[in-house]
């Protein structure tokens, strides 16, 4: 058996991917992240491009996302030389003086405009800047351009002496002319400087580059997705739309080994980072995929070992061969540590993996786990089951208890050349939860969860193996509990505040959906008892927090949207700005909006800017991973606060963007919200019927946005939602744009109820607000209920399921089972008999619903889950027709 790790372990140090680790120097000292974006568009002598400015802004949006303060500057726009010139000085004198302070210094250059190879230097180039003279003349002499150009090896010898790590990144043309006299200047070589220099060219030497955007948006995202800059260039020359070129001293990181709080001040520019020593030891985001199956049991050692040893301190032991703590980083950069808002670790997949190896060939074998992990999904090139098996089976016979789960995986589903068989996946499972993992007991209450596996399901089981992860403080187990709670599962009935319970002790475990879900909870105000809406608010504020300090971005925003309004908590613009700047600045799209809202009220123009960004980058065609509401929030709330004279980012004229969203309405909400019942997947098999809130905004785009919100649930989660459905919301949308009326109110009139305008900040702090407000009546009607005296208080709050039928507003014949109280069924049954209309998620949580006549499986299923019988339909009282209770 030894040997055979032996053996693994060589075979590791070869296959894996070799990326180089960060130095201890860099490692141990502040970091100081400078950068310069040039975009040079409206030459003086003609030659004009099209793109440059869009590229520039897009790089400088990019590079912003990965922690680049910038000079202090915004993007430098059709510059002349004298001002490149003046520039670069600068950012040489700020990386120096970062420098002289103990500063691990990285700096970035940007270039977008004309340029001119260097005849015989591959690597070397003339920027050419916006008062370069493209006069035709017969010769055009090397003095001439070396006084009227800005060299690249010019740049390279002021910024190498200056900075530890420099990185160019040049989109410009790189052919010669065949009109050049004399011998160019000659510089040092990169490689004679101090510092890692580093060139990613948009062309080939001798080559043009298009000016069409291509590599500027490849790079952009790139930059985001890789850590190290020779990765960037591998991705970019593996696009057969491209033709980049890169040279290179040394490997040059892009990413901060510490993403440290940025500090905004009121311009909105991020200022320097500052350091951390320590890490804030419950702030450490969990995972929070159910499908991810590393171990999280290893997160309370993980919080343990860097509270003690603090980030710098686990580094230094590292460097030093400590595998413990090669471990350890190695999770770290494989998790992503969130600490207080403002302060992160990025998630970094590369520099996890060199971790990793190092720790597993100084024989810490539970890297094995974690090292397979990333095999297995591709983070670090394609994926690999079958070399994740191989790692995974060699820890498992070393009785590495993640390892042994993870091979259980692979015999549940059938992969990697692992042949499917559940009864030893069981096996696996059940042996690593006897060695404490609490995510292989996770699985199994999966396993009898799944009504597919029908030998195998069984609710009862899959409760006890969930209290048995729950009881090893694996959170998943407590937030499954808090599931079945929610919905029933045929052994446990449905209840509320015993689902909350669940979710708060799955908080206290880490588990950060849980804590949105519990904000959500508390402005529906479900297990929560009798509470105020003060109180909801409070609530759901408190919640939020707790979602933000454990990693969530959007929680991070919402939260901070309080600050701003001081709703549920003492208000605090100035608090709320700086954290929506902070989660902007780790990529939040819905912190972006928020911010950009927020700046606009306070009348300061970057807020369109922030605005624009989001609009121009998913103009043309909607990221599929953006969830397409923040995107129509931002053309909304831009649409009402540009003038015709300004300019949109990128390419995106003002004249295309009216044509698309119409002129200012000044509206005081943006969008209308309605819910209807999808189908979603559950962890481990399954799926459940849950109620999906959607946006209506009004513009003139032929994309239905409503159809976008379906194809990013499907896509993205997994649901579905009935056909019948989505080509009723479709229909009603062709017909505003033929008729040139409002999509928001023409819902409104089709659902039959009076049209109302409702506002962002209710639509965003409401799980399931409806169209329209009731009539006064009828909700008189229904609340002031007299309710039986032989009746206490807690028979009152036991709960029932009822078959509703009747017919929609297209006299379609439909069904609702809905579970709810006794007081809220005297209450429906109050507004039935008033004869006024309503929705059934008024009154309880809506189990199925569909057209028609329920099926028999789902009446036979509902019958065994919810012990209902068949109760005779009223006669005298045809409006309310419940078939069952």
């Amino acid at each position: 058996m030894g040997q055979m790790m032996a053996r693994l372990v060589a075979w590791v140090a070869l296959a894996l991917w070799l990326a180089c680790a960060p130095s201890a120097d860099a490692q141990a000292r502040e970091e100081a992240r400078l950068s310069l974006v040039i975009g040079i568009q409206d030459y003086r002598e003609g030659a004009q491009l099209s793109q440059t400015r869009a590229d520039a802004l897009n790089i400088n949006a990019a590079l912003r996302a990965i922690l680049f303060a910038g000079n202090g500057e915004p993007p430098l726009l059709d510059a002349d030389r004298g001002q490149i010139l003046a520039a670069i000085d600068k950012l040489a004198n700020q990386a120096a003086a970062a420098r002289r302070r103990g500063a691990f210094v990285t700096v970035v250059v940007y270039f977008s405009g004309h340029g001119l190879g260097v005849p015989g230097l591959d690597n070397d180039m003339y920027l050419l800047p916006r008062d370069f003279g493209f006069e035709p003349k017969a010769t055009l002499a090397t003095e001439t351009l070396e006084a009227e150009a800005v060299r690249l090896a010019m740049l390279r010898q002021k910024l190498g002496a200056a900075a530890d790590q420099v990185v160019f990144l040049i989109d410009a043309c790189r052919t010669q002319s065949d009109r050049l006299t004399g011998t160019p200047v000659q510089f040092p070589s990169a490689s004679a400087f101090p510092a890692k220099v580093a060139t990613l060219f948009a062309a080939q030497p001798g080559r043009a580059a298009p000016d069409d955007g291509l590599f500027s948006a490849a790079l952009g995202e790139s930059l985001k997705r890789h850590a190290r800059l020779s990765a960037v260039a591998a991705e970019l020359a593996a696009n057969g739309k491209l033709q980049s070129y890169y040279t290179e001293t040394s490997q040059v990181s892009l990413r901060p080994q510490v993403a440290k709080g940025v500090d905004t001040g009121s311009s909105g520019q991020p200022g320097q980072p500052s350091a951390v020593a320590q890490v804030d030891a419950a702030a450490i985001a969990p995972e929070r995929l159910g499908t991810d199956i590393r171990n999280s049991a290893v997160l309370p050692e993980l919080r343990d070992y860097m509270t003690k040893h603090g980030l710098t301190g686990a580094r230094a032991r590292a460097e030093r061969g400590d595998a413990t703590a090669q471990y350890m980083l190695g999770l770290a950069y494989s998790f992503g540590l969130r600490l207080k808002p403002g302060v992160a670790l990025p998630e970094d997949w590369e520099v996890a993996a060199d971790w990793l190896q190092k720790a597993l060939l100084g024989g810490e074998i539970r890297a094995a786990n974690t090292l397979g992990y990333i095999y297995w999904q591709g983070k670090i090139g394609p994926p690999n089951p079958k070399e994740a098996a191989r790692i995974w089976t060699a820890a498992a016979e070393r009785n590495v208890a993640s390892s042994i789960a993870n091979l259980a995986t692979l015999y549940r589903d059938g992969t990697a050349g692992v042949p499917k068989d559940v009864a030893k996946a069981i096996e696996l499972f059940e042996r690593a939860g006897a060695a404490k993992n609490g995510r292989a007991y996770v699985n199994l209450g999966w396993l009898h969860s799944d009504s597919n596996e029908k030998d195998y399901y069984d609710p009862q089981k899959a409760v006890a193996y969930f209290k048995l992860a729950d009881a090893l403080n694996e959170a998943r187990g407590a937030y499954e509990l808090s599931v079945i709670y929610r919905y029933g599962n045929g052994t446990i009935k449905a209840d509320e505040a015993e689902a909350n319970k669940w979710l708060r002790r799955a908080v206290q475990l880490g588990h950060s959906t849980a804590a949105v879900e519990l904000a959500e909870r508390a402005l529906e105000r479900k297990g929560f008892g009798e509470i105020t809406a003060e109180k909801a608010e409070q609530l759901a504020a408190q919640y939020e927090r707790a979602a933000s300090d454990l990693g969530d971005l959007d929680a991070m925003g919402r939260y901070a949207d309080r600050l701003v309004t001081g709703k549920g908590v003492a208000q605090d613009r100035a608090a709320g700005v700086r954290i929506l700047r902070s989660a902007t600045g780790y990529g939040s799209i819905a912190a972006k909006v928020s911010l950009g809202r927020t700046l606009l009220a306070d009348g300061d123009r970057a807020g369109r800017a922030l605005l624009a960004d989001v609009v121009a980058a998913n103009f043309k065609t909607i990221d599929p991973k953006l969830w397409p509401v923040y995107y129509f929030e931002a053309a909304i709330r831009l649409r009402d606060a540009i003038d015709e004279g300004d300019k949109i980012a990128g390419n995106l004229s003002v004249a295309e963007f009216r044509a698309a969203f119409g002129p200012r309405k000044e509206e005081k909400a943006a969008y209308t919200t309605v819910v209807v019942p999808i189908s979603c997947p559950i962890d481990g098999g399954g799926r459940r019927i849950v109620l999906f809130k959607l946006f209506l905004f009004d513009w003139l785009k032929d994309e239905d946005m409503v159809a976008a919100q379906f194809a990013w649930v499907e896509n993205q989660r997994g649901c579905t939602a009935a056909a019948d459905v989505k080509s009723a919301f479709t229909k009603l949308y062709k017909i505003a744009l033929e008729n040139k009326t409002s999509y928001r109110e023409l819902v409104v009139y089709a659902l039959g109820k009076g049209p109302t305008a409702v506002g962002e900040e209710q639509a965003a702090n409401s799980a399931a607000l409806k169209i329209g407000a009731p009539d006064t009546a009828c909700v008189a009607a229904s609340n002031e209920v007299p309710l039986p005296k032989d009746m206490d208080a807690a028979t009152l709050e036991e709960k029932v399921v009822i078959l509703l039928q009747g017919k929609n507003v297209y006299g379609d014949q439909i069904f609702t089972y809905l579970q709810l109280t006794l007081r809220d069924l005297m209450r429906l049954r109050s507004r039935m008999r008033s004869q006024c209309e309503f929705m059934p998620a008024d009154f309880g949580s809506v189990l199925a619903a569909g057209k028609g006549e329920p099926s028999a499986e789902l009446r036979a299923r509902m019958t065994k889950e919810y012990n209902m019988i068949d109760v005779p339909r009223p006669r005298a009282q045809p409006a309310e027709t419940p078939t069952k209770t």
